[in-house]
């Protein structure tokens, strides 16, 4: 077994504040309910992907003024072979 010098490495008294927090907005029990309803249909999916999003040159200028449009949008579910998007709007409750 190894065992560290004392004074080496990190103190136990920081380990908690090491761990890994997952993020909130993922993985929520509406989303996990629709995955799994997908996954029962045999749908193939991809999990919260960036998707570029395109516009005409129309909206893209308006009176010589530069809109703020995003070029891309996080989606939380994908669907390639349909071309589908899902957004997924869950409650997320925060645990301490």
């Amino acid at each position: 077994m190894f065992m560290a010098a004392e004074g080496a490495g990190p103190s136990n008294e920081g380990a908690a504040k090491l761990e890994h927090v997952p993020d909130p907005g993922k993985k929520t029990t509406p989303e996990k309910r629709v995955r799994s309803l997908l996954h029962r249909l045999g749908y193939r999916f991809r999990l919260h992907a960036r998707i570029r999003v395109t516009f005409s040159s129309s909206n893209e200028e308006k009176g010589g003024v530069r809109s703020r449009i995003p070029r891309s949008v996080s989606v939380d579910i994908v669907l390639p072979k349909h071309q589908t998007a899902i957004f997924v709007h869950g409650s997320v409750a925060l645990r301490k």
